[in-house]
């Protein structure tokens, strides 16, 4: 991946590629290591600059794709370079004036957030989580005001070899441990402290950013070959850990971009697009976990058919009974408090505490499930009214790629993804990104 950074200091490239490495391998007992190292390197690479052994603005790009790089792992190391980076950037003199409207919107969103949580008790607790929502828009401010002028290429090329990476080295962690099993494994990314469904959605991005750049600009993100064994490489990942909703998200915005972008003739485009779908609807239902859902499915329907209480609760630990309960009390809640809502920080515990509270003693604390009906519950109508309108300005003006946000709409369906830091990173940094791709015309 060629970082467009040059520098005749000799040991550059070795201090360079330690970074890396710490980033890579920060996860268990490593991440102590990489936590203390990554930010004395950054300093010193910013030290390298002041001595012009690089150039600042190469320090600021270096250190953002780097950024980019640590995305996907485990731990603190993303939320401390972008304090880092932020820090640094703090201390150029360079200003100029560009626009910051997406990025003031986004602050805008979590000010109300932070309104939010000082109206409800427990005030403040668990707004560090939703920090990204401040921090990731500060970033975007101080790069178009310090005229850091980065490449959305080379961005994503670092957010692909990211998730090639981290796949990589989870294959062999697995392979290591006994727990490359040959059935579907929600547990594969555990080893580096990611939750399956938060880590489905990076290598569906990652899917989708290639797919993109192939069908819509007939460019390659690395080359032709290496770009075709990432996709599959990163298809057999995602079907492997059994993300179901960034599958089937990932199947919509691919089946659109096919269509939209493509100029084959309507019968090509079905027959391809019946194939294609024969061959997804094949491998979902050959899946264990489609078999379990579909299942409990069938179960939770008989149980409501005849309104079975005793045999709903004795069902109320498995995933699609307890989706369905907190999707009932939350409506439930709703009616009552739909003007402020009950507080972002009361709305597992709250549902949860009644669901318990009526005789579904096996149910354990979960979220909505869905990222429209937590802000509902969790704002009232003034603060979701807003998320809304955030969302379709991000739509309305998102400069060329759109195929992103499409599939996190999609993911929000049945998962809050905003509620945890990664999913916070996802959307707010994709989103800034690309309504800012004009500043950085690559």
């Amino acid at each position: 991946m060629n970082l467009i950074i040059k520098s005749n200091y000799t040991p550059f490239k070795l201090i360079v590629g330690l970074l890396f490495i710490f980033i890579t391998f920060s996860f268990d007992k490593l991440q102590i290591i990489s936590t203390v190292t990554i930010p004395i390197i950054i300093t010193y690479l910013f030290f390298l600059s002041k001595k012009e052994k690089i150039a600042l603005d190469d320090f600021y790009k270096l250190i953002f794709y780097t950024l980019i790089f640590s995305s996907t792992s485990s731990g603190h190391i993303f939320k401390i370079i972008l304090i880092a980076l932020i820090f640094f950037l703090t201390l150029s003199k360079k200003k100029l004036k560009y626009k910051h409207y997406y990025e003031k919107l986004t602050l805008l969103f979590f000010l109300l957030i932070t309104i939010n949580f000082a109206l409800f008790s427990p005030h403040f607790k668990g707004l560090d989580i939703l920090i990204y929502f401040f921090l990731i828009p500060l970033l975007f401010i101080l790069l178009k005001k310090k005229n850091v002028l980065i490449s959305v290429n080379t961005t994503i090329k670092a957010f692909v070899l990211s998730c090639f990476t981290q796949s990589l080295l989870l294959v062999v962690l697995n392979l290591i441990n006994g727990t490359l099993i040959k059935k579907t494994n929600p547990l594969f990314s555990i080893l580096i402290d990611l939750h399956h469904v938060y880590y489905g959605m990076f290598l569906a991005i990652s899917i989708i950013l290639i797919s993109y750049s192939w069908i819509n600009s007939r460019k390659k993100i690395f080359s032709t070959y290496w770009d075709l064994l990432l996709v599959l490489f990163h298809t057999v990942i995602l079907l492997y850990i059994g993300a179901r909703t960034s599958i089937l998200a990932t199947g919509i915005v691919l089946f659109i971009l096919f269509f939209k972008k493509t100029n084959y003739t309507l019968i090509k485009k079905l027959t391809v697009t019946i194939l294609l779908m024969s061959v997804a609807v094949f491998l979902i239902v050959k899946s264990p976990r489609f078999k379990q859902g579909l299942n409990e499915v069938e179960k939770l329907t008989t149980i409501i058919k005849n309104n079975d209480k005793e045999a709903l609760v004795k069902e109320s630990w498995k995933n699609i009974p307890m989706r369905y309960l907190t999707y009932k009390y939350t409506f439930s809640e709703l009616k009552k408090h739909w003007v402020l809502g009950i507080g972002m920080q009361n709305v597992v515990d709250k549902i949860s505490d009644k669901i318990v509270d009526d005789g579904y003693i096996y149910f354990l604390p979960k979220n909505t499930h869905n990222q429209y009906l937590h802000f509902f519950i969790g704002m009232g109508i003034f603060g979701f009214s807003f998320f809304i309108f955030l969302l379709l300005k991000f739509a309305i003006n998102h400069d060329n790629n759109l195929y992103v946000l499409l599939f996190l709409l999609i993911v929000m369906l049945t998962e809050s993804i905003l509620v945890r830091g990664k999913g916070i990173l996802l959307f707010t940094f994709f989103n800034l990104l690309f309504v800012n791709r004009k500043i950085w015309n690559d």
